[in-house]
This record gives C-alpha cells, sequence and structure tokens, in this order.
C-alpha cells in the first residue's frame, strides 16, 4: 500500500484576528492602531481611530465551509469559519482534509 500525496494548498488567505492589535498595543496607543469595527451595513472593517482602513480580511470562507463566490470578503468576523483568521482551528482543518502545507496570503 502506497502512502497518499500530501497535498499543498498554494492559495489561502488569512484573516488578521480582529483583536490583533487592541489586544497587544500599550495604553497609549489604544485608539491609534489597527481595529475591527462595525460599519452602518452592519459589516465590519479595520480602522484606525474613525478612519477606514480596509475591508476585514481576504477571506469568502463561511462558518459552515461555504464560499460567498464573488465576493472579497465575508461582511462580518462572526460569519467567518474560525480556520481563516485562528490557527489552531486552521491547524485542525489541515488535519481533517489531509494539507500538508499552506501558502498563506495575509
Amino acid at each position: 500500500m502506497t502512502k497518499p500525496m500530501p497535498i499543498f494548498d498554494c492559495d489561502t488567505h488569512w484573516a488578521e484576528p480582529p483583536e490583533l492589535w487592541t489586544s497587544r498595543a500599550p495604553e497609549k496607543y489604544k485608539g491609534k492602531v489597527f481595529e475591527v469595527k462595525s460599519k452602518a451595513d452592519r459589516s465590519e472593517a479595520w480602522f484606525v481611530g474613525n478612519q477606514e482602513v480596509a475591508m476585514i480580511g481576504p477571506s469568502v470562507v463561511a462558518k459552515d465551509m461555504s464560499k460567498h463566490l464573488y465576493h472579497f470578503t465575508v461582511p462580518r468576523y462572526a460569519d467567518m469559519s474560525p480556520a481563516t483568521s485562528q490557527a489552531a482551528a486552521a491547524i485542525k482543518y489541515m488535519d481533517e482534509k489531509g494539507i500538508a502545507a499552506h501558502v498563506v496570503y495575509p
């Protein structure tokens, strides 16, 4: 019996976790680092202060692992697969699917 060939995923998109900067910034930088805020349309985006600077992440994979085709991102982190922004969830998914390695685009 031969071993199955490992899968190498060369197009994984990573959405930085929403607390990435706010959880690490010294107190004097609060409000001056990237943070996720809700917009008027109830979607989320990265902000610095009150200035919107980017979408939340290039992830189109929903919690149920379906894809939002023809979109740049899932509108809210709560709707996004944990595997797109949480390392442990990503590793678990890779193990379940037999994925040996990812090339990740943040």
